[in-house]
Formats: C-alpha cells, structure tokens, sequence
C-alpha cells in the first residue's frame, strides 16, 4: 500500500483497464546509451501490441494501490509490462525534482559515477529499482578503499516515491549521487536492466520446495546479514500471539511503499525548508549587521539576469522549472513552501524593513500571478487559499509593499479586477493574485492560440490587452513545451491593441506638414503642442510653455492616477503612457528572443510588423528621458535600457526586411518635422534608424536631413533631460557614497550625450558636401553648433569634426568648425571642467590647423584667452605662418599686437627664438620698444640664447651704427650670463652660446676702441671680464673661449688674471658633476680631460696655476668621491706623476 504523498492527479475513467485508457500520443520510452535511432522511431517500425500499449498507459496514470485492488487480479507478466513503464523516462524532470534540495553539484557527481561505470548489478522488481553502485569511483583519492553502497528506489506513475542508499554520508540526503546515478542508468538503459513482477506474485507461483531452496541460497550467500533476520521472522511466524500473524498478508516493498514511509516529495520539501530558512536567516543577519548591504544576497533590479546568481532567486525558478516540466500542483506546493518561509523570516520586528526580502516577496507575487493564469487551473484553489492566508498576515505584520512599476514591469490586474475582489486588503502585499484570480477561464480561442501548429491568422483569440499580456507572461514562466509560438500569436494581437492606443504619440500617425517651418532647415518642424494644437514653443531651442510641458511629461508613481481610461474597441484600458510604452518593447524583445525568429518561422511571426511595432516601441521610450526623477528610479532606467539595446541588437540582423519601414520612419520625421517631440527626441529609434540605413545609398539624403533637423532644433537638445532616481533604498545607501552617486549621475548624464553624438558623426560621415544644398545645409548645422549650451556634448561633437575634418574643404565651414571648438573649450572652462579634448597634443594640432587654414580672422578668436588653446611655442608658429600675411596689411592688426605683447608676458617658459616676433615690428617704434621692456623684465623666464638674440638685435637697430657694444646692449648680455648660470645644468655649453661669446668680445675688444691699453681701461671691457668672472664659475669653456680670444693680445691678458682663477673655479664644478654622471669605464677619458685642463689653468692663471688646479680641482674631486676607490687609485697615479715632474 503507498502513502498518499502527492496530491491525486486528474484520472481518466476506466472500464475494463484497456480499451478506455490508450493514448497514442504517449508511446515512447527513454533511449539506450547506446542506441542510434530513438525508440520512437523503432516503434514506429515494429509498432507495439495493444496490450503493451495499456500496460504503458496503466503504469504512467495509475498508482500501485489501483492496480493492486484492481479485479481480476492482473497477471504477472502483464505486471511486469506496467511496471516498466511506471519508472521515469524523463530525464530532465528528474534532474528538476532532484535539484530541489541539492545546493551543490550532486547531479554532476551521479553523472560523474554513471560515466564511471560504477553501477552494477541493477535490478527491477516490480515497483523497485536496486543497484550496486562502486562507492569507490566516488571517493576513490581516499587511500583506505570503501565498501560499495546499495541503492534502492521505489516509484510509479513515472515518479520516485522514495529511495535509500547504505552509504553513510547520504544519511541526510534526499537525493543523494548514488541515487541519482542509479535513476538515470535505468531511464538512459530501460533494456539492460531485467525486470521482475513485484515479490508477491513472483512468490506465489513457486512450490515448497522452490521456496525452501531460496530461502537456503540466500541465507548460504549472505549467513551474517539474513540468517538472524530469517529465523527472527521465523519465531514470530510460529507465535500465534505475534502481531505478524494477527496481520493479514505480508508487506511488498515491490508494490509500492508503506503507507508510514515519508515519500521522496515530503522529504524534498522538507529539505527544501531547512534549506531556505538557512539562507533566509544568512540575509537577515547581514541586514541586521548592515542595513545597507542586503542586495548582495538578493538585487534590486528588474532584470532576472542580474538575479539568476542569487540563492534566493534560485528557489523561485526550481519552481519555475517543475511547472514547465508540467508539474504544476507541486511547482504550486513549492511556491507556497517559499512564501511560507519568507513570511516567517519577516516576523521579526525589524525584518519586514529589509528590502530585500520586500523585493524577494514582490517577484514571488508576481509568480503567483502567472500560477493563477495557467491555462489548466489545477493548481488554483490550493493556491488561492494561500494568497488568502499572505494577503491577511502581510497586512498584520504591516510589511512593506514594493509598488508595482509603470517602467519595468507589466501592466497590474488590479487596474482590471481590483474592484471584484471581495477579499483582502487592497494595500497589502499579494493583493494582486487575488485580483489575478478573477480573471475569466481562458477562452476557447485563447486555448486553441497554444496549439503550436497554429498559424498567424487561424484564431480570432481577444481579450483585454492587460489581461493578454499577462497570460503571455504566464506561458513563458509556467507553461511547459514549446511556447515560441503561443508567445508570438498572443504578442502580435497585444502588440495591435497597445500601437492602436499610442499612434497619437508615433510621428507615422501624423500628417505631413502639421507642425511648421523649422528654422534653418529643409523640413518641417514642431511649432506647438505634439498633436499640432496650434501653441506656439517659447524660449531657446523651441522650449514649450507649462502646457506643453505638462502634457507631455508629467508622470504619476501609481497606475491608478494616471491619466483617464482610454477606448480601444469594445475593452476599457486603463494603462498609463509609460505601462503602454514598456509594453511594447518588452513583448517586441520577448519576440525577437523567441525560437521563431531564430528559425524564421515565417508561418507563426509577422516580421515587418514586429520591426515596426519595435521601431515605434523606441520612439515612445522617449518618454523616460524626461520622467520626473521622483517617478523612475535607476533600476527601472537600467533594465529599459538593457531592453532597448536588446532590440537595437536584434534589428540588425535584419537589415533587408527593415529598410523600407526605416525609409517609412526617416521621411515621415522629416515630413511632420522634428519638432513634434517637443525637445523630448526619441534617441534611441535614431540609434536605430541611423544603424540600418547607415551605407544605404537609397537613404544617405533623408538619413542627412533628419540628422541635420535634429542638430538644428535646439542649442540644448538635453535641456528637457533628466535623471533617474533611486529607490528609498539607494537615496539611503547615497547618503554614505558619494563616490558610487557621481558615477551614477555620471552616467546617466552622459546618456543622452552619446547619443546625439552618434546622429553628429553619422551627419558629418553621410553628408556630400559638393552637393549645394547639402553645402548650405553644413553651414545652418555649424552655425548652430556655436550656440550650443551643453559642454559634454559640444566636446564629443568635437571629436567627430576632427575625425571627418577631410571632407570639410570649404573657407567658411572651415572657420565655422574652428568656432565651435573654440566655443566649445571655453564653455567648458566656463563650467570648471577640465577639458580633456585639449589634453592630447594631437587636439592642440588640430586648432592650430584650423586656425593656419582659417588665416587672421582667426586671431580674434584668441586674442583675448590664447593661453586655453596654445602653448607658447603654438601661438609663435600661429603667428609665424601667418607672418608673411599679417605684414602685407596696411598697418599691423591691433589682435596681433595684443597677442605678441601678450606672448612675451606669458610666465610660461620661452624657447630660444621667441624674439623672432619682434620682426613684426619696426626697429625702434613704440611697439617695438614696449616689447623690448617686457622681455627684460621677464627675463627669468626667457633661455640665453633668447637673451643673446636681443642683445644682437637691439645692437642692429641702433640709430647710429657702431662696432662697439652700448651700455644697454650689455646689459642685455649680463642678463643672458646670469641666465646661462642659473640654467647650467652640468652640461658645457652649447655651440650656439660660444658663438654669442665671440660676438660680445668682439664688439667689447673693437679697436674702435683705441689700443689695448685704452680697450682694457674701457667700460664695455671692464664690464665683460667682471660679468665673465661673476657668472661663468660653472662654465669652463666660456671661460677657456674668452682667454683664447685674449692670448691674441698679451697686454689686454695681463689685465684679465682674475679669469684665471675663475677657469680654476670653472673647471672644479665642471668636473665634479662629470664624475658624479660618468660610470667606471669613463674615469680614463674625464681624467685625460683633467689632464688637459691643468695645463690651461698653468697657462692663463698666475703664480703655478697648476699647483693651484692640484689644489682646488684635484684635492676638490678625491674628497667628493672619496667613495670611489678607482677613481682615487687613478687620480693618485696620474696626477702623482705630474707632482713628481
């Protein structure tokens, strides 16, 4: 007798067991491993008898208690017949309902054993299955080997009543490896594993003598484990007294299991209980430790994806996955089980605040809803009486209720059926099931639409579009088989009711020409309302007044206040903008994701009509864009647009079949005018529009106009933007990261700025600029784009220009495009924003292109603010190249003179030719001189070489020409030697500065000046040799040049012996950085320097010079690098010898 473990299945009448109970469709078993056609197939070719047939149809629908009352009695071989087929022969169901309590990977392990071939001696008597299963392929890396263990499994009706295994470590398991090895041996291998009629019947035909012989074999194989069993049982047998013999009959484990025995289910979903409480209690704990951290353990968000990872989330979908499996009575048990649970872990006083388990409640509600819709209502009284019983302990313990979303989820049936409940607390949690189960049975159309054989056009199914998608819903979650079709159909007919309520809000429902000129374009633009009602826009960029505003933007949190119903047929709908926009492409994405358009089956979709209702979905999500930040939070935002992009991704795999619905689209925008949005642009369907007709020759001209009507609609095309907010939670979860809020706003804020970007780039990358009216069309476009007031965008617009700057030939688009990104850096300057277009120097290049090709009209551009777009040297070669231009005026621009005054100012450091810009000049006019001081008093900031080319200059533009250096010229010198000394840097000076040198004593030793005697008694000669002494200490070869020029003249030499004792000094600095640069392998080469420059100092300095350079340089040296004991062993040698000699 068996335990009454599952709720009793629908059971078909009977008379007489056979004739009454054949089902055709039912006849297939479960392949060999080895097999290489399906059983199906070979009983096609060798079809079965009916008997067999009956006995497979008894085994599949009726339990081992029928058929044990069942008279007359059934023989053993039909027995035999239909307990073979009582055994599961899916295989995937048992892995569901064997996946119930596993957390980890059991099934993996019985696989893994099955592989292993460590099954044996399998065995089927009548209702049980046993195996012997190798427990060492399991535990095998254990170096002490393990007995193997012994599976046995009861089961009917294709189900697994209970099971047990010998093995000790699956004591608390349900469904333990060995187990589940054993059931999948027996459904991949029916014909390996010999079956036998349940004990008693195989018993009953055997003689005392056949009996006693079993009995003696058994107890000979095994005398420990049956003999004391035996002869036990034997003793109560010959008690008249004992309870056995007070019984009658004897039990048959082979005949289904004992009516006290815990089935296989009860112990899954006690099993399953356990296990949830253990994680419920984990989220609690972690709330209770830290509020603001739930989400780890289940995420607030609309997308399952995101949830699939969750261990609570995994709970809901096994029972998902049972009611797909066509288990739908305990796919509801299961549901109910986990509602339970989560109820009791919200008991506590502070627990039902967790927003995780309020969001956990709100998806396990919206489950409920499609369990209340199947299409076979078994399941919907036991599951009402729960809804019941939740509804009435939600509203007691005052749990939060999640509100349902106008966003992200699918339209409520408490918007339908709200006011037919009689039962129930509106406000509470799980209302909505109740109001789901007053919905109408399903219609006879609405059943005959799931008939996957059904063409597009067979069934005239209708209902209200709420109530339709709802039960679209429920045969994606909960229906089993294939769903693509029924999915598709009823997402058609939906799909024609929503697009019928929102083409007031689609631009193909609008006629041509309504809304105006729109000014500086081709076409026609918005002048108004966006029904044409005859307002007219105020402000810049077309900003409509507070009606306007009003009508198109205001949003309400509840479904309930929204707008008033609206008419479609002979239904009331009651669904907002925002329900009828989220449904449109969430039923387009379900379609597209659905088998159908993958094996373009073109019987059951109409996909002209889905690209279209797809295309129309995208115009009206425009409406997010502009939600009051109250009303869409960023989990909603999110997963729209992680829908929007998955049908932006399957769009493209249809480009052929789209483009003449996309040509539809782009003409009628550019015939109704972009400014029936109303500044709130639909930016995701010109994503799309722009990637289908993107290198269509047919479309480049319309694809050009819209983009060009877009770009000239507004200065601030996201002035109508906003941003999402965040749910009670994260505005908590904000108040402690402020990090994680900016980049949130962040990247909303970039968005819409990305967007229009793309309609920028694909405008400068489409547009044929030889055509005139295109010409024309480029010039309003880059006007326009001067005026723009949002920086991020303007600097991605900026970008594209660069990219495509090419094609852009023209003078005026030319100084146009220069204007922009001038524009562009100061608005963002403007904004304290570091602007990362300028970052690169390829950007810098790019202006200054610009500005070279634009000529000196550009100047005025910079003149005032030139250090936000140039360095110094960049303004210099401006300036340069436009030289030979600027000088052919009539007189010198006042921007260029205020742009070289302004150059020589800069505190940035000069190069070595920045007096090149004085050529502007004339020598000695006003600007000239005015330059002239502002070099001198920012002389720190120019190189001596730059110094030295003034000196020379201001030396050239003497009035009256002279060989001999000025009191002014010098100075400029002595400058440029205090700037060579301040720059020195260990390195000798360069050729260049040497040159200079020779200059300066030639003009200081002219013999302008008299003889030597009178040149050394001079001003300019005194002053050379005091400025040499003070500021050449580090410069050895200044010092050597200067006494070379003078060992010409002894005279003039003998009145120079302070540079002597300088050249000593020199060459002390000199050598002491040479050493601290130069490796081991350099000592011999700076040494033989040394060497060479002892002689110059005993040459020019008085009184031993090179007892002096021994002194002062030598002993100098040792003592810095007194470390280095080469380099002292290798000065020792050298200069040594010199002393000795």
């Amino acid at each position: 007798m068996m335990a009454d473990y599952f709720p009793p299945r629908k059971r078909r009448r009977h008379d007489g067991f056979i004739l009454k109970i054949i089902d055709r469709n039912s006849v297939h078993a479960a392949p060999s491993l080895d097999e290489t056609d399906s059983l199906e197939a070979r009983l096609t070719k060798n079809p079965r008898s009916l008997l067999d047939i009956a006995a497979r149809v008894a085994g599949q629908n009726f339990p081992c208690e029928t058929l044990e009352a069942y008279q007359p009695p059934l023989d053993e071989a039909l027995l035999k017949k239909v307990a073979f087929w009582a055994f599961p022969d899916d295989e995937k169901k048992v892995q569901v309902f064997a996946n119930l309590t596993n957390k980890y990977n059991d099934w993996d392990q019985g696989l893994d054993l099955l592989y292993d071939s460590a099954i044996k001696e399998v065995w089927q008597v009548g209702f049980m299955l046993t195996a012997v299963i190798d427990n060492q392929a399991i535990y095998g890396y254990r170096a002490i080997p393990c007995s193997n263990c012994r599976v046995s499994i009861t089961f009917e009706q294709q189900r697994i009543i209970s099971s047990t295994c010998s093995e000790d470590k699956c004591a608390l398991a349900v469904w333990c490896p060995h187990v589940i090895a054993a059931v999948v041996y027996r459904i991949r291998n029916p014909d390996r594993v010999p079956v036998h009629a349940p004990m008693t019947e195989s018993l009953s035909v055997l003689s005392r003598e056949q009996l006693q012989k079993l009995v003696q074999y058994a107890v000979q194989e095994d005398p420990a484990g049956v003999l004391s069993k035996v002869f036990k049982h034997l003793d109560e047998i010959r008690d008249i007294s004992s309870h056995m013999n007070k019984m009658q009959g004897a039990p048959d484990p082979t005949f289904g299991a004992a009516q006290d025995t815990k089935s296989q289910w009860q112990l899954s979903l006690e099993k399953l209980e356990k296990n949830l409480d253990s994680d419920l209690d984990d989220l609690v704990k972690q709330y209770l430790h830290d509020p603001f951290s739930n989400t780890v353990l289940y995420h607030n968000s609309f997308d399952l994806g995101d949830k699939s990872d969750s261990r609570l989330f995994g709970y809901i979908q096994k029972a998902l996955d049972l009611a797909q499996k066509d288990e739908v009575i305990s796919a509801a048990q299961v549901l109910i089980k986990i509602t339970d649970r989560v109820f009791s872990a919200m008991e506590g006083s502070a627990h039902w605040k967790c927003m995780a388990l309020a969001r956990y409640s709100h998806d396990l509600e919206r489950v409920f809803c499609s369990f209340m819709l199947h299409p076979t209502n078994r399941a919907r009284d036991m599951l009402l009486e729960a809804v019941v019983d939740f509804n009435r302990r939600g509203k007691k313990l005052g749990i939060y209720k999640v509100e349902d979303s106008i966003w992200a989820e699918i339209p409520s049936l408490r918007l339908l059926y709200g006011s037919k409940v009689r039962h129930g607390h509106p406000q509470g949690i799980f209302y909505t099931p109740l109001c789901a189960a007053e919905a109408d049975p399903w219609p006879m159309d609405g059943r005959a639409i799931l008939d996957p054989s059904l063409k597009l056009t067979d069934s005239d199914y209708d209902e209200n579009v709420m109530l339709m998608i709802a039960r679209m819903e429920t045969i994606l979650e909960v229906c089993p088989g294939e769903v693509y079709s029924p999915v598709c159909r009823m997402a058609t007919r939906a799909l024609v009711k929503l697009l019928k309520m929102a083409e007031d809000d689609c631009v193909l429902s609008q006629k041509p020409q309504t809304f105006g000129k729109q000014r500086g374009t081709t076409g026609t633009s918005y002048t108004g309302k966006g029904k044409g009602k005859g307002k007219s826009s105020k402000g810049k960029g077309g900003k409509g007044g507070k009606s306007s505003k009003t009508a198109r933007m205001s949003v309400g949190k509840n479904s309930e206040s929204q707008q008033a119903p609206k008419t479609s047929g002979s239904n009331k709908q009651i669904m907002s903008r925002e329900q009828i926009t989220y449904c449109i492409i969430y039923l387009c994405d379900v379609a597209f994701r659905s088998e159908g358009f993958a094996n373009d089956n073109m019987h059951v979709i109409d996909l002209n009509f889905f690209i279209r209702a797809s295309l129309q979905g995208l115009e009206l999500s425009r409406f997010r864009t502009v939600a009051n930040r109250n009303n869409i939070t960023t989990a909603e935002h999110n997963w729209l647009y992680k829908v929007e992009r998955s049908i932006l991704d399957h769009l493209q795999g249809y480009p052929n079949v789209a483009s003449s619905i996309v040509k539809e689209y782009i003409d009628a925008i550019n015939s109704v005018g972009i400014g029936f949005y109303d500044g709130v642009y639909p930016l995701v369907l010109f994503e799309a529009l722009i990637s289908l007709a993107t290198g269509r020759s047919d479309l480049q001209s319309p694809l050009v106009e819209m983009c060009a009507n877009l770009l000239l609609d507004s200065n601030n095309p996201q002035e109508k933007f906003t941003l999402p907010s965040s749910n009670s939670f994260d505005i908590m979860l904000e108040l402690f990261d402020d990090g994680q809020t900016e980049a949130l706003s962040r990247q909303h804020r970039d968005f819409a700025a990305k967007k229009l970007t793309q309609i920028s780039e694909t405008f400068l990358a489409e547009i044929d600029v030889s055509k005139r009216s295109n010409h024309e069309l480029l010039t309003k476009v880059l006007q326009n784009l001067e005026g723009y007031e949002d920086h991020r965008l303007l600097q991605m617009i900026c970008s594209n220009l660069k990219l495509h700057m090419s094609k852009i030939t023209h003078q005026d688009h030319i100084e146009s495009c220069l204007k922009v990104v001038v524009h562009c850096v100061k608005l963002s300057r403007g904004n304290g924003i570091v602007f990362n277009f300028l970052l690169d120097q390829r950007d810098k290049d790019f202006i200054l292109t610009l500005a070279k090709k634009v000529g000196i009209s550009c100047l005025k551009l910079f003149v005032s603010d030139w250090r936000e777009f140039f360095s110094n040297y960049e303004i210099k070669r401006l300036l340069m190249h436009l030289k030979e231009t600027i000088l052919e005026c009539k007189s010198l621009p006042k921007e260029v003179v205020t742009l070289i005054m302004h150059y020589y100012e800069s505190v940035e450091q000069h190069e070595e030719h920045a007096c090149d810009l004085l050529s502007f000049f004339k020598p000695n006019d006003s600007n000239y001189t005015k330059a002239v001081m502002k070099i001198l008093a920012n002389a720190n900031r120019y190189p001596p070489n730059a110094l030295f080319q003034l000196a020379k200059m201001q030396h050239d533009a003497k009035k009256v020409k002279s060989e001999i250096m000025d009191k002014n010229t010098m100075d400029i010198v002595e400058l440029a030697l205090k700037q060579l000394e301040k720059s020195y840097n260990g390195y000798e000076a360069s050729q260049t500065v040497l040159n200079h040198i020779d200059w300066m004593y030639k003009l200081c030793t002219s013999g302008a000046l008299g003889q030597p005697k009178e040149i050394s008694k001079s001003e300019q000669f005194t002053k050379m040799v005091s400025t040499l002494s003070e500021t050449c200490s580090k410069h050895p070869e200044i010092i050597l040049r200067v006494l070379q020029h003078l060992e010409k003249c002894p005279d003039l030499l003998k009145k120079c012996s302070s540079l002597g004792n300088t050249l000593i000094d020199a060459y002390r600095n000199s050598f002491e950085h040479q050493f601290q640069d130069c490796g081991h392998g350099s000592y011999g080469s700076v040494i033989t320097e040394m060497v060479k420059a002892r002689l110059h100092c005993k040459q020019y300095a008085k009184n031993g010079g090179d007892t002096k350079f021994d002194d002062v340089v030598v002993e100098h040296v040792k003592f810095v690098h007194s470390g280095k004991k080469k380099l002292q062993r290798m000065i020792d040698e050298e200069f040594g010898r010199k002393r000795l000699t």
